[in-house]
């Protein structure tokens, strides 16, 4: 199953998500999320975690007949566009970038903070 993109207005895309959700039917594809990013802030003498959208504008979906899914999409009421090439032919993600995707986020599509020990020298 391929990873493909679909850019979206910045704000909309968990929105898009759920359109896509309720009115294609499961069976053109596989997963459609976001991917978000904990980020740590400081305020006021105090550490926050908040998660944000690690590519803002876009979703992914993974799909095995990219060309009924796209058909299908027509039928969603938001302004959306799968990626693709000079040729209007959709893109795939590489299959090296969906790996490198998986392997930074987890099963929620989150990117997690990286938490580092150190006692002089990072372990």
């Amino acid at each position: 199953m391929s990873w493909y993109v679909i850019q979206t207005y910045t704000g909309n895309e968990e929105k898009l998500v759920e359109m896509i959700r309720r009115i294609v039917p499961q069976k053109y594809y596989g997963e459609c999320f976001v991917i978000y990013v904990e980020q740590l802030w400081h305020r006021q003498q105090e550490n926050q975690i908040h998660v944000l959208r690690l590519f803002p504008g876009y979703i992914f979906i993974s799909s095995e007949d990219i060309e009924q899914l796209f058909r299908c999409l027509k039928k969603v009421p938001a302004m959306s566009k799968i990626m693709a090439s000079d040729d209007f032919a959709f893109t795939p993600l590489r299959k090296e970038e969906a790996e490198f995707l998986l392997n930074i986020m987890d099963k929620d599509h989150i990117v997690r903070l990286s938490y580092v020990a150190t006692d002089g020298r990072i372990t």
